[in-house]
């Protein structure tokens, strides 16, 4: 095993890694708004030090190569943090104007495997619900689905909320 210590932004842009997996065996989605921000305030944090190549903690995301590796990672801890930082980019992405800043986003988002453009955390009962994210579909019916798709539509609305509430994430 090799451990790394990777920043944010290189590991989302990795080009070894085209899909995080997360194994049936993690459990499921389960942050509540207040988890979400905190989330925020660290960053909120971060954008304010002006130390310049500062850094900040969000902690830690630990997976594994599967065994036909080919480009996708088993995520063995951080699938929370991972999932919540899908849905600020969303969020971002929703809110950028620029084409290719929008098209920047997305390429963290998305991964072409075998020529098929799919969501980078791979989880298929979660594409519904991504899917209606994207494309900012109000009228998602999580009814249906787990509580894992509910509590990720949930914040995904929170988000929305707070980043309106909060000055420094207007672009």
């Amino acid at each position: 095993m090799n451990d790394l210590l990777e920043n944010l932004s290189y590991f989302l842009r990795n080009d070894d890694i085209t899909r995080f997996n997360i194994p049936i065996y993690q459990r499921s989605y389960e942050w509540k708004k207040q988890q979400v921000d905190q989330f925020l305030e660290d960053i909120e944090g971060l954008m304010d030090d002006d130390t310049k190549g500062s850094y900040h903690f969000l902690g830690m995301i630990v997976y594994v190569n599967k065994e036909d590796y080919d480009g996708e990672v088993e995520i063995i801890d951080g699938q929370q943090r991972l999932t919540s930082i899908t849905l600020l980019l969303f969020c971002l992405y929703h809110r950028i104007n620029d084409a290719d800043d929008k098209h920047e986003v997305l390429s963290l988002l998305f991964s072409k495997k075998a020529g098929e453009k799919s969501f980078n955390i791979n989880v298929e009962e979660r594409n519904p619900c991504l899917l209606a994210i994207k494309n900012r579909d109000e009228e998602f019916d999580f009814t249906n689905h787990s509580e894992s798709v509910k509590f990720i539509w949930e914040r995904w609305k929170d988000l929305n909320e707070l980043l309106d509430e909060k000055k420094c994430w207007r672009l």
